[in-house]
């Protein structure tokens, strides 16, 4: 049988010899030490733990989350944005990114991470429907998207807009269309998005992406966020694969399957 053996203080040792406590009294003293201990604990505790209680907003651990006028205190200097929008067939997303410039060693890929705002939520937002809808109405377009350019806008620093890339990638809806009314809505963005906008904008970035590439950039997504494609020796599996009739040694990587509303692949 375990015994467990509690030493009371000398002053309770002294009371206890003078004053000749019953061995119910030396109970009660005895739970009663041990509770105000508990309770020293938990205040404690409690004081230590109290950042977690607070608001997003109120809580040191967030305060340089998305800080629009200090972002180098969570990126470092010399950070670069980009933005991405993702035109599917019910609607527009847009995302905004950002990354610290690269180390400079090969063997390290860039950290690229995806804003958030001051709450720590990432920074999207989307509108319905899609793209595809304004066949018939490709001056529309860029009106359309105006609403994720301006948020897009608002949480990258005003004199970075010129540095930062913006990306349009169509998919499914816009694949519907005919060559024709796919190119005169890329057309309309191409010529109204820098009349309001000073992003760098390039002919190549915008596009309608075929099923293929949907596919290739989702498996590159999902296997750059579970950090397949770093170098260093870690507790990742590695696996040997055969390029040029050269041995190379890397990560395992992982396979994905998207079922999308109108990019089944």
């Amino acid at each position: 049988m375990a015994r467990i053996y509690f030493r009371a203080p000398a002053c309770v040792q002294c009371s206890i010899y003078q004053d000749k406590l019953t061995i119910r009294q030396v109970g009660i003293l005895v739970i009663g030490v041990s509770i105000l201990i508990l309770l020293v604990i938990f205040f404690i505790q409690s004081r230590l733990s109290r950042n977690d209680l607070l608001l997003p907003e109120q809580n040191p651990k967030f305060n340089t989350y998305g800080n629009l006028n200090n972002p180098e205190a969570l990126y470092g200097p010399d950070v670069h944005y980009g933005i991405v929008m993702d035109c599917g067939s019910s609607g527009t997303r847009v995302y905004v990114y950002i990354w610290p410039p690269h180390s400079g060693n090969p063997q390290d890929l860039l950290n690229i991470q995806q804003l958030r705002d001051q709450h720590g939520q990432p920074v999207v937002k989307k509108v319905t429907p899609g793209l595809d809808t304004f066949e018939d109405n490709s001056e529309g377009a860029s009106d359309y998207l105006q609403p994720l350019l301006e948020f897009a806008a608002e949480h990258i620093p005003k004199e970075q807009h010129k540095e930062t890339l913006l990306y349009i990638l169509a998919t499914a809806g816009m694949r519907m269309l005919s060559e024709q009314s796919q190119k005169a809505i890329l057309q309309d963005l191409q010529r109204d998005i820098p009349k309001h906008f000073d992003f760098v904008i390039s002919e190549n970035n915008f596009e309608v992406i075929s099923g293929k590439q949907e596919g290739v950039y989702a498996w590159i997504a999902a296997n750059y966020v579970l950090q397949k494609f770093g170098h260093g020796e870690d507790d990742h599996p590695l696996v040997s694969v055969s390029v040029d009739d050269t041995q190379h040694v890397r990560r395992r990587t992982v396979g994905m399957i998207d079922m999308g509303g109108g990019s089944p692949r």
